[in-house]
């Protein structure tokens, strides 16, 4: 996940720094730069609205939720009021192959295509193996309180149908992706917010767990297919900019590598409480497993900003080995009980609470006396 919103951060600085740089003779780079952050704040501000003061709490709850979709309206509406060129969405002028010079099917009968695209699909399944299986942790993680988890077989069943016919049309392939697949499930949920140790959290009460939902998003892209040529009026400051940054972003809270590597510079006294004590997993231990994270996600993004990132679905793989030696590679210092509760992968022997001196005597009280709802929210 943390890698993944990097991805996501790094494409829109990088889409910035092109139109002042590559486009900056075609199209007016400052107004770009002034509407993509205008969109991303308004979109960070309409997304916490949930917890603002206006309006009831309906009404609060129906902005949230719609968050993106109200900013990229507002603002590709303020786009086209503006009187210098803007880069538009590059899309074709209707549906049809990229290509056309070819016909909608691939033609199968050229012997080295089909051998390159053996090649090909060998890194694509380790890809897929290990992106589908990362997504489908994230999106059934325990604290989102699933009742229907395996239910997403049938859409990995699914996903398998599609991956096996749309190629034959020159389409590409289709996956479960983070950070919109668990995203999907929070805007599903009904969440109420507790304090801890003088710490608010969030917390998952209940998915609305349905298939009208996701259906009726496939189908309005189904029927958008039809005026694709219209999206041109979409700027790409709006969609490839501030959307991509704000999926960055709001992929951030929450993940489990970015929230310990806040710790690194965090006084002790003030970590929020852990999952695990200071005898399961020793502070010293805990930073330099998030080192070991920070360096993998490094060698990963500078995989793919190289020459051999066709061969990042390799890299990728490699790194579970990596984790897996771990302990041998640390000497012992990190332990494998160590690494699976870092991971997530097992429960701490002792129960998560704030340890012997942490904590102020008035802050222990707090947390073992003080643990209320503060107020719920029910997101639809």
């Amino acid at each position: 996940g943390f890698f993944v919103s990097i991805i996501f951060i790094s494409m829109g600085i990088g889409n910035i720094v092109d139109k002042f740089t590559v486009k900056s003779e075609t199209y007016h780079a400052p107004v770009q730069l002034i509407i993509t952050v205008a969109m991303l704040y308004t979109a960070v501000t309409l997304a916490g609205f949930s917890k603002a003061r206006f309006f009831n709490s309906k009404v609060r709850e129906l902005v949230a939720d719609f968050a993106v979709a109200l900013s990229v309206v507002i603002f590709t509406a303020i786009a086209n009021l503006v009187m210098v060129p803007l880069e538009p969405l590059p899309v074709p002028a209707q549906f049809a192959p990229t290509d056309t010079t070819r016909s909608w099917f691939v033609n199968l009968g050229c012997p080295a295509c089909a051998g390159i695209g053996l090649v090909a699909a060998i890194p694509l399944v380790m890809l897929f193996f290990v992106d589908q299986n990362v997504t489908s942790l994230l999106t059934q993680h325990a604290d989102h309180n699933l009742k229907k988890g395996a239910a997403f077989h049938y859409n990995f069943l699914i996903l398998g149908v599609f991956n096996v016919c749309f190629p034959l049309f020159g389409c590409p392939f289709v996956t479960g992706s983070l950070p919109h697949s668990p995203q999907f499930v929070h805007a599903l949920a009904r969440k109420e917010v507790i304090r801890e140790g003088g710490v608010d959290r969030t917390r998952i009460v209940e998915v609305y767990e349905n298939r009208v939902a996701p259906l009726l998003v496939n189908v309005l892209i189904l029927v958008s297919l039809p005026v694709i040529g219209k999206l041109r009026y979409i700027p790409t400051a709006v969609i490839c900019d501030a959307l991509f940054l704000f999926m960055g972003l709001s992929g951030l809270p929450g993940n489990q590598l970015f929230e310990r590597l806040k710790l690194i510079f965090t006084e002790e006294a003030l970590y929020p409480p852990l999952r695990f004590t200071k005898e399961d997993v020793p502070r010293k231990q805990m930073h330099l497993f998030t080192a070991f994270q920070l360096m993998v996600v490094g060698v990963l993004f500078a995989v793919t900003r190289s020459p051999v990132a066709v061969a990042f679905p390799v890299f990728l793989v490699s790194s579970i080995f990596l984790r897996m030696k771990l302990p041998w590679i640390t000497c012992g210092f990190i332990t494998k009980e160590m690494v699976d509760i870092l991971d997530d992968t097992a429960k701490a022997k002792t129960p998560a609470t704030v340890e012997e001196g942490d904590f102020e005597e008035e802050r222990q009280q707090e947390f073992r006396e003080v643990k209320q709802v503060v107020h719920v929210e029910d997101l639809p």
